[in-house]
């Protein structure tokens, strides 16, 4: 993830040079290169999210079976 992030970030800095524009090749591959990278963040966003909220019911079901006062059959 922070791979991903560094990319964006030198992406974004080369796209915003104008002189990267007076070669369109050059603008049209980091344009691609760019839009790679962000597919890959909102994957790896969305993937972390998800896992999130597993862990967060794993946690809430041991919670519930380690408690005290919860009945055990």
């Amino acid at each position: 993830p922070a791979e991903t992030d560094a990319d964006l970030a030198r992406l974004t800095e080369r796209l915003a040079d104008p002189s990267v524009y007076a070669d369109g090749e050059t603008a049209r591959s980091l344009i691609e290169e760019y839009n790679a990278a962000r597919d890959r963040a909102d994957t790896l966003a969305a993937e972390w999210s998800r896992l999130g909220e597993e862990l967060a019911v794993v946690e809430a079901e041991e919670g519930a079976t380690s408690s005290p006062s919860a009945p055990r059959s």
